[in-house]
């Protein structure tokens, strides 16, 4: 409004009042003072002389508070302008810049470059607030041009950004290290090397030392395009010119080494030794320079390590910050340390960072890996009697220990009580709560109850229903379920498992590695504890003992149920996985040592040693596996002209003299199917 009438002091102390309380209004909404009271007491020891002066603390305010609103803050951040321009405060560079970095801060690059406009350009151009009246054009400094330069930099602008020291040079604007120093990171930023040196000689050529920021980019450079050769070059050359290199300096070098790896002369233990070098120089540094090493630590799950760095900060009086301990803990729990991730939690705490419900899922996440159910409990109490709310990913970790700990039953109360709370399922939660139907009651059980099957199938129908369609771990959680007989020592359920693929293939959904070794495993393979995946891309779960090769019964039922799996892909004009062929191939081979032994033929030696047991089946039965593997041969490899087998010769094959189909067999080793070892061993017979 109008200045109020008292004298010369009256405006500024009208403005004060007026515009404190605003900025209380917009504080508490954000949760940063909890009462106009506080923000009176703030500004009440001030002497500010002009309405401009007031106007600029409130944009200095938001620029520093807004930052952490919470999801609020551009609306607050709008809000402030709006009353701005529609006041008679008068806009100046200092002003316009400090909202322009408050929008910035926000991580709004666009609306940074909206407000420069807005108060550079006449009032009828105005994007984001029109002014009342013919307000003045702001004269931009180069604070201002800066900040322009960053926002198009973080809008990922850089042809704009570019330009705009164009038209500073135009203007009479002097650019000066910070503007050069930022087109350098924008040029790093768009991995374009040669203009971001460019920059670098602009700053010799207008009489500007680099500064440490300038070689700090550069580092950063060599730290994205994993280069620690070039990154130490740089070191040398920053030193030789006078320049110390600082805390960012050694993160940047880290960093080199440690996405580089050991072939490009990096790694982490080279990292380590940067930082050992940089604590030997007495430089002071921060937590993102060890929390560079700690991301290598955790990539290649070296908690050890991890939890030791961990110690070295505190005992630097470098304090850990949320990162660092996310990335210990996220080594402890890719390595299924779950003890030592709960140790490393309790420090945080420790520490007086506060329990978030990621560090608890993350503990969860441990705990449900080697299926320590009470542990998991025992955490979750703790959480909520702390106050944390448990979230959607905290309960499927919950559900995701109970189900490898062989408590499936309790896997479906955890289920039942995250959507009593409110918390709708998402693919990982179903998937979890498929294998908790799928999975045997026990851990020395090795069936599964047709009611908990038909009790799976019927969640994938709920899925689709709630608009939360099964993904292919969905799927593969409900076969491994399906390939477990449904008592003690019976039979697998192949049929039913032939509906849930031709359900898969159906639904467009493609099979995964995993998926042909769960149809291709033996029923003693498939009582593994953990058929592996949560269901989406958090996290894998144990892949299970899938390397154990314990050879199936050749029974009738086996047979029928690869010759239909066939016949699947096939209508889907899908391809099968080699998996399935190797299956075959071995079951043919048995097939053939059977024959061979009941007609007086020496068993055949395997490729490891072993001898191929004969087996009890029938002639007819030995000869539809024999069958089924020379068409799967055709099928993989190619056939002739006339159809019959390329590889081998049809009649030695049949009259099995010779065993050509056993040797070839043999010869491709387990965990291989080349063609070109089959051929060799075919012509070999």
């Amino acid at each position: 409004g109008p200045p109020a009438p008292g004298g010369a002091g009256a405006p500024a102390e009208a403005a004060l009042d007026d515009d404190a309380a605003i900025l209380a209004a917009h504080a508490a909404s954000l949760e940063r003072v909890s009462a106009e009271a506080d923000v009176r007491k703030r500004y009440s020891g001030r002497q500010l002389a002009s309405r401009t002066e007031v106007a600029a603390a409130l944009a200095s305010e938001a620029a520093v508070a807004y930052r952490e609103g919470g999801g609020r803050e551009l609306a607050a951040l709008l809000a402030m302008w709006r009353r701005l321009r529609l006041s008679p405060l008068p806009l100046d560079a200092r002003l316009t810049n400090s909202f322009m970095s408050a929008a910035l801060r926000c991580g709004a690059p666009r609306l940074a470059r909206a407000l420069f406009y807005d108060a550079t350009s006449p009032a009828a151009e105005a994007v984001v607030v029109r002014p009342r009246g013919a307000a003045p054009i702001v004269q931009p400094e180069t604070s201002v041009y800066n900040t322009l330069i960053k926002a198009h930099g973080v809008a990922g602008e850089r042809a704009e950004a570019e330009a705009v020291l164009q038209r500073m040079r135009a203007e009479g604007v002097p650019p000066d290290a910070y503007t050069l120093n930022t087109l350098m990171s924008v040029c790093a930023k768009a991995a374009d090397r040669q203009g971001m040196l460019r920059y670098f000689r602009a700053l010799e050529e207008a009489g500007l030392a680099p500064t440490i920021d300038s070689w700090n980019v550069v580092l950063d450079f060599c730290a994205r395009g994993r280069q620690p050769a070039q990154a130490r070059d740089v070191l040398r050359r920053m030193r030789a010119a006078g320049v110390k290199p600082d805390a960012v300096s050694y993160a940047c070098m880290i960093q080199a080494h440690v996405r580089s790896g050991e072939a490009a002369g990096g790694g982490v233990d080279a990292a380590a030794r940067v930082l050992d070098e940089a604590l030997g120089a007495k430089v002071e540094l921060d937590a993102p320079a060890f929390n560079a090493l700690l991301g290598g630590y955790a990539t290649q799950l070296r908690w050890a390590d991890a939890v030791a760095l961990l110690r070295s900060m505190r005992s630097h009086d470098v304090r850990p910050n949320q990162l660092s301990y996310s990335l210990v803990l996220r080594a402890c729990v890719r390595a299924r340390a779950a003890d030592q991730a709960a140790t490393v939690h309790d420090m945080m705490l420790e520490d007086g960072l506060p329990a978030t419900v990621r560090s608890f899922s993350m503990v969860l996440s441990a705990y449900a890996n080697g299926g320590q159910v009470r542990e998991a409990l025992d955490l979750l109490r703790r959480m909520q009697a702390e106050g944390v709310p448990p979230n959607r990913y905290t309960f499927s970790s919950m559900m995701e220990a109970c189900v490898n700990g062989g408590q499936p039953e309790t896997a479906l109360a955890v289920f039942e009580q995250m959507t009593a709370q409110g918390i709708s399922p998402d693919v990982v939660s179903y998937t979890l709560l498929v294998r908790a139907h799928a999975t045997p009651q026990t851990l020395r059980a090795d069936h599964v109850p047709e009611a908990d099957l038909r009790a799976a199938f019927g969640l994938l129908q709920r899925m689709a229903a709630e608009g939360v369609p099964p993904n292919v771990v969905t799927y593969n959680a409900l076969l491994s379920g399906c390939l477990l007989p449904a008592a003690p020592d019976g039979e697998p359920r192949y049929a039913t498992a032939l509906t849930a693929v031709r359900e898969m293939l159906f639904s467009r959904i493609s099979p995964t590695k995993r998926t042909f070794l769960i149809l291709a495993a033996t029923p003693r393979q498939r009582a593994a504890p953990r058929a592996g995946g949560r269901g989406g891309s958090r996290g894998r779960g144990a892949r299970g003992d899938m390397d154990v090769r314990e050879q199936a019964p050749l029974t009738t039922a086996r047979l029928e149920y690869f010759t239909k799996l066939i016949s699947e892909f096939r209508a889907a004009r899908r391809q099968l996985d080699g998996e399935i062929y190797l299956e075959i191939l071995r079951s043919a081979a048995v097939a053939a040592a059977a024959i061979g032994a009941r007609e007086g033929a020496p068993a055949a030696t395997r490729s490891d040693g072993r001898t191929s047991a004969p087996g009890s089946i029938s002639r007819k039965l030995a000869e539809g596996w024999i069958q089924l593997g020379l068409e799967a041969l055709t099928e993989r490899r190619g056939g002739s002209a006339d159809g019959r087998p390329a590889l081998f010769n049809p009649r030695k094959v049949h009259a099995l003299q010779e065993g050509p189909l056993e040797a070839a067999i043999e010869a491709a080793a387990p965990d291989s199917y080349a063609a070109n070892d089959v051929r060799v061993a075919a012509e070999k017979s």
